[in-house]
């Protein structure tokens, strides 16, 4: 009786093909162990409130989004906080007229 034998290619592909299936294909998103939430609220009057538990040892930094070049840049007249492990809250004037800047928290080790 004649036997068809698969030839060599075959058996690795299919060889790498049940490893690959054995081993699964999963990713993992790495993330800091630090990563701070802005949360922001604001009132009728145009005040717009972030605030942001911080943790010792880090410095932040509020940006704010540029409509004329969608770049982030730094939000005027706030300064670098440093982070002492308590909740940072920092208040902003903006046209009630208008929608809500985007605003992002940049942040890094000290």
């Amino acid at each position: 009786m004649n036997r068809i034998r698969p030839s060599r290619p075959l058996q690795y592909w299919t060889a790498g093909l049940v490893l690959l299936l054995a081993a699964g294909c999963v990713s993992k998103q790495v993330e800091p162990a630090h990563t701070p939430r802005l949360m922001m609220a604001r009132d009728s009057s145009g005040w717009v409130t972030l605030s942001w538990k911080s943790e010792p040892g880090y410095k932040y930094r509020i940006e704010v989004m540029d409509p004329k070049t969608n770049q982030w840049v730094p939000l005027p007249g706030a300064d670098v906080f440093h982070g002492k492990g308590e909740t940072i809250t920092h208040m902003v004037r903006s046209n009630p007229r208008m929608p809500a800047p985007w605003f992002n928290l940049s942040f890094s080790h000290e």
